[in-house]
């Protein structure tokens, strides 16, 4: 496959002319002239984005800038994943029901990376994170490797507040793109110890491995609790999130991933909404300018799984978090509230033929809250059954009909027999899982093209000043410069500051 061309960063040019500006008349850039500015961002535009585009919101960017960015990241999300939780909410509440972005859709982002069609998370925040593309893989650096100044880090050095929440480890690709700098994004170790020496205010999610050592309960290499003496306050339940008050904050609710939505009943975390709602009234009360990143990461795990009850209860949980966000930024006039997905995961089709399906005209996603359970959670539960083989049986039947709503048929009966029989224990949770995909996926009448991610382009949201910026089809790096214009966040200067 050709390699997608490599573009200079537009966001460079600009900051480059402004630094100069600015040094020279030593005023800040709310004072540079209208058609100095005007200039800089027509030049920046004429890189980066279609002509037709620049008209558009050149205007905008010349107006009084967002004192507050939401910027949400749905990752693993598809067109098809908003359909099918639209279609659900309107069977529960009635025709004309929407989802709360609904009115907000401005256009489309393309995703691939510099070395692939199909990008990973770690590419594509990466380039909503520094306004440039580079290989799967990548956390904050460029195709070569070297470091990219982020949006995140350019608040922060203006004086912003900033946040970071994710229902994934929140060392994981896409919040770590927004906070850190490695080659590859499994060194989560260093990322973590990356994230606490970026004086951001609030980190949120799952992850706790990556904070301590073993003596801790941890599965750092070094052996190290980076927390203590870092300053921040730990919370680890949604109750101690609640009370909590003063910042920096960080919130470590599991190990590893949080709990899928389905699933969090049986935990002690918040939901994606809560911490979205703690957070931004905490950033807020401080009364200063800030940025928040939002990833609805457990979206994309389900994907990958082929599990469309976790998939679509994850999207719901979403949807309310994007509407607590959006009745916020209501009261304020300052407030840009952005949303898109890394990429889409799983190739999902709402329709198609099954084995007595009829002409594959059929569709509906009612069936599927009769499933009270994540394929993870029954994985989870199986090894510990298999500790007690002699119950195992018992075990699955019970929760396949109390958590799935499914009875084995005699054919299955015979299947789960022959694989008890031979004590493959391993093939039978194999085997198990594959059918609930099936069944799950067959109630509701949808697919899974595959298992990884796939090259479609994903939807695109905003509100606020500057939402104009985000109309049509852009590419993800695109998104990141337009990103950066809009908030004064001098990128080139802090990819500079990082490489010396």
């Amino acid at each position: 496959m050709q390699t997608p061309k490599r573009m200079t960063n537009p966001v460079t040019t600009l900051h480059t002319i402004r630094s100069s500006f600015v040094h020279r008349r030593r005023q800040p850039l709310r004072q540079v002239s209208r058609r100095f500015l005007g200039l800089a961002v027509l030049l920046v535009l004429g890189v980066g984005l279609g002509q037709g585009q620049t008209a558009a919101w050149a205007q905008d960017a010349l107006r009084e800038r967002p004192q507050g960015v939401i910027f949400f990241i749905a990752d693993g999300t598809g067109s098809a994943t908003y359909t099918l939780a639209r279609d659900f909410l309107r069977d529960q509440r009635g025709p004309g029901t929407t989802l709360s972005m609904d009115a907000d859709q401005k256009g489309s982002v393309v995703t691939h990376a510099v070395n692939s069609r199909i990008t990973d998370s770690a590419s594509s925040a990466t380039a909503y994170a520094t306004g440039v593309k580079t290989y799967n893989g990548a956390i904050g650096v460029d195709p070569d490797t070297l470091r990219l100044g982020t949006l995140l880090e350019a608040a922060e050095s203006n004086g912003w507040n900033t946040a970071l929440i994710s229902t994934a480890r929140i060392t994981h690709a896409t919040p770590a793109a927004f906070s850190a700098h490695v080659p590859l994004r499994a060194q989560e170790d260093e990322i973590a110890q990356q994230q606490l020496a970026q004086g951001i205010e609030i980190l949120l999610g799952g992850g706790r491995s990556f904070f301590f050592g073993p003596e801790e309960g941890g599965a750092r290499r070094d052996s190290t609790d980076i927390v203590t003496g870092s300053g921040y306050g730990l919370v680890s339940t949604r109750d101690e999130l609640l009370g909590a008050t003063r910042l920096p904050v960080l919130g470590l609710f599991s190990s590893s991933h949080m709990a899928y939505e389905v699933d969090r009943r049986h935990t002690e975390e918040p939901s994606i909404a809560e911490m979205t709602s703690w957070a931004l009234e905490r950033l807020a009360s401080a009364d200063e300018p800030f940025f928040i990143m939002i990833e609805a990461g457990r979206i994309d795990h389900a994907g990958h799984n082929r599990d469309v009850v976790a998939h679509l209860a994850d999207m719901l949980a979403y949807d309310e978090a994007y509407r607590v966000a959006a009745a916020f930024a209501s009261t304020r006039d300052d407030i840009l509230l952005l949303a898109t997905s890394d990429h889409e995961t799983g190739g999902l089709t709402l329709g198609g033929e099954w084995e007595g399906g009829g002409s594959g005209y059929r569709y509906d996603p009612a069936p599927i809250p009769a499933t009270q359970s994540s394929i993870e959670r029954f994985s989870q539960q199986y090894a510990e059954w298999v500790q007690a083989p002699e119950t195992l049986r018992q075990r699955v039947v019970t929760t396949l009909a109390a958590d799935f709503g499914y009875t084995l048929g005699e054919a299955d009966v015979f299947q789960m027999e022959r694989f008890l029989a031979s004590r493959n224990l391993n093939g039978l949770r194999a085997w198990l899982e594959n059918l609930l995909r099936d069944v799950m996926a067959q109630r509701a009448a949808v697919h899974w093209s595959t298992s990884g991610h796939t090259a479609v382009d994903v939807p695109l949201f905003a509100r606020g000043p500057g939402a104009a910026a985000f109309s049509g089809s852009l590419d993800n790096q695109e998104v990141g410069r337009i990103l950066s214009i809009l908030m004064d966040a001098d990128l080139g200067a802090e990819t500079e500051k990082l490489r010396r």
